[in-house]
């Protein structure tokens, strides 16, 4: 038995500045560590070779595999149901009950994380804020959003490449 196709796939959001920055400071991060790490080893004979050349090795492949993880790949419209597709991991969410949905910009203005991600690949989370309340946010680029409102006070919101498309394919489907 294989999986139903979904009805409509929406590509993400090319990466936002956030995204991006996040990434790129992680990554430099890790850079510069790993460079400092080497440089200290080879001063001190105290470190063992094989674990050292591990860490430097181990760390920025578990970064690599956990940025991958972490892309939004795409948005699916599947039934009933809104599906946010990941590389490792992906969160399905039913339309019924969907009160409200619309494009927003600068959605995480003033948001603190919960638990989540807050950059690295996207923003993807569990998220509070004055302006949303608590929310699960699922971004490649938090400069422009679609944000949906259940009837339960439930919140995601999401950055489809064309989130105005997105928004009227809800309202035409559901709202």
């Amino acid at each position: 038995m294989s999986a139903r196709p979904p009805d409509l796939e929406v590509p993400p959001a090319r990466r936002g500045a956030r995204v991006r920055g996040a990434t790129l400071v992680t990554f430099g991060a890790v850079a510069l560590l790993e460079v400092l790490a080497v440089a200290g080893t080879w001063r001190s004979a105290e470190v063992p070779l094989v674990p050292g050349l591990f860490v430097l090795v181990a760390v920025p492949l578990a970064l690599a595999v956990y940025w991958h993880g972490a892309r939004i790949l795409a948005y699916e419209l599947a039934g009933s149901s809104l599906v946010v597709r990941r590389a490792f991991l992906s969160r399905r969410f039913s339309l019924e009950g969907l009160a409200s949905a619309a494009v927003e910009s600068d959605v995480m203005r003033g948001a603190c994380r919960v638990v989540g991600n807050g950059g690295l690949g996207a923003v993807a989370g569990l998220f509070r804020s004055r302006r949303w309340g608590s929310f699960r946010a699922y971004l490649s680029d938090p400069a422009t959003a679609v944000v949906l409102r259940w009837k339960s006070g439930a919140c995601v919101m999401v950055s489809p490449a064309e989130p105005r498309a997105l928004v009227e394919e809800l309202r035409r489907r559901v709202l």
